[in-house]
């Protein structure tokens, strides 16, 4: 019964001796696979198949219906898991954020902090594209520990990474200390006033000419599409206090509101385009 189902909705497909999986289960399915996004289906149907069967509850309170993911104190467990499975779906367009950002800089030494590093897959890419790149990464301790030093060690750029363990809203940035800072997925996790908040931490911590890179789902400025931002962001209204996704033109107010310049997008193979701009 199982196998028939499977066929009918094309994740296998019927030969004379059996079953097989086609290309597209093959690539994203199969754990042997280096574009394997199994890890990440599996998270999200633990964690979010009670969340969003009281969605109902949710909308009528405008609230999550269980204990917020984020809050005063984050799930480590719950976002050490997350982020290890998102691992593959942001690794692409990590790399065209890493050459997009080293075109401009040409190369040069770059000092990138990165915010909520998760696996450090945004900055990881920027330390492949620019030998001379420095990163210093914040998250959680115990995600730290159990993903981010793995991944990197993984990649053998540890003597290239800083690591600050800690809640990215209480620890200090510094000032005009780094050339890219990246925000990947983050925002929509922080709500509207601390992503506010955030970007006048980043703006404050980054040097003259330095960029901030930010990786979102973001719905159209009338919110009528793309669908994938808009059942996001009830996704974090299912899991969150204060979660929700933010359109370009909101991004674009808070970024010149915290002094930022050149706000613009880089096209990749995301969700969204990434949001790019400078520090002048």
């Amino acid at each position: 019964m199982l196998l028939h189902a499977l066929t009918a909705l094309n994740y296998l497909e019927a030969t004379s001796a059996g079953y097989r999986l086609p290309p597209v289960s093959a690539a994203f399915l199969s754990k042997v696979s280096p574009h394997y996004v199994g890890a990440y289906l599996l998270h999200n149907t633990r964690e979010s198949w009670l969340p969003w069967a009281q969605l109902s509850d949710g909308v009528r309170r405008g609230e999550p219906a269980r204990q917020s993911v984020h809050g005063d104190q984050p799930d480590a467990e719950f976002f050490s898991q997350l982020v290890e499975s998102l691992h593959t779906l942001s690794a692409a367009a990590a790399s065209v954020a890493a050459r997009a950002l080293d075109d401009r800089a040409r190369h040069q030494p770059c000092a990138v902090l990165d915010v909520g590093a998760g696996s450090a897959v945004w900055s990881l890419a920027l330390a492949r594209q620019n030998p001379q790149t420095r990163v210093t990464v914040v998250d959680l301790p115990g995600v730290v520990e159990t993903v981010t030093r793995r991944f990197v060690a993984r990649e053998g750029l540890s003597e290239r990474f800083a690591f600050w363990p800690g809640d990215l809203q209480q620890i200090d940035f510094g000032e005009s200390a780094f050339d890219v800072i990246v925000l990947g997925h983050i925002c929509h996790g922080e709500g509207a006033e601390r992503t506010q908040e955030l970007l006048h931490r980043a703006f404050r911590a980054l040097r003259p000419g330095g960029q901030i890179l930010i990786a979102e789902f973001v719905p159209d400025d009338d919110r009528n599409g793309p669908l994938m931002p808009l059942l996001f962001a009830l996704h974090m209204l299912v899991l969150t206090d204060r979660g929700d996704t933010f359109t370009l033109g909101e991004f674009t107010e808070w970024l010149t509101t915290a002094g930022f310049v050149d706000i613009g997008t880089i096209a990749a193979p995301a969700p969204s385009p990434l949001i790019v701009a400078t520090k002048r």
